[in-house]
């Protein structure tokens, strides 16, 4: 398995744990089930054509997918970014499924992260993804400053993470 700086620490250590790693509508979810859902996302991003370095924008509301989401990019290294962030139509745009329509390729899921077509692509994928090598200074994010977009880390995001539920926060907080 290549090094993967966020990935290697906050989520490999926990592949096999049946151990909580978030809750949702009254319902633990362990981290190895957490884990196998990000490594769906991971290869949808990839069925999608994105690889490391490209970027996802994602517009979502918090669902255990939208997390997964989330750490599925670590994995796949992905640069996930919010709406903003971005200024151009390249990438991929995950969005809840009202809104207007998209400027480039963009994919949905439901505000309960319970359906829709990027929903629909993960579903159709293995349970066990490769991990893209990314180094401590390679991007894992942008997020919005108060005047400018902020590069997050690798290095910046664990940082400020301590499992795999955890690495939305640095990206709302910035670093």
């Amino acid at each position: 398995m290549a090094p993967n700086t966020a990935y290697d620490a906050l989520c490999a250590p926990h592949i096999d744990s049946a151990a909580p790693v978030l809750a949702w509508r009254g319902r633990r979810i362990g981290h190895a089930k957490f884990l196998r859902l990000a490594a769906r996302a991971a290869n949808a991003l990839a069925a999608a054509g994105l690889g490391a370095d490209d970027v996802v924008t994602v517009q979502v509301v918090r669902s255990p997918v939208a997390l997964a989401l989330c750490a599925g990019a670590v994995q796949a290294g992905v640069i996930y970014a919010p709406p903003g962030a971005v200024q151009s139509d390249t990438g991929l745009l995950i969005r809840d499924t009202a809104g207007p329509p998209a400027r480039g390729p963009a994919l949905t899921l439901s505000a309960d992260g319970d359906c829709g077509t990027f929903l629909d692509l993960m579903a159709a994928q293995e349970e066990v993804a490769p991990v893209a090598a990314r180094g401590p200074g390679d991007t894992a994010a942008l997020c919005l400053g108060p005047a400018e977009v902020r590069v997050v880390t690798h290095r910046a995001l664990l940082a400020q993470a301590r499992g795999p539920a955890d690495l939305w926060a640095p990206l709302e907080a910035g670093p």
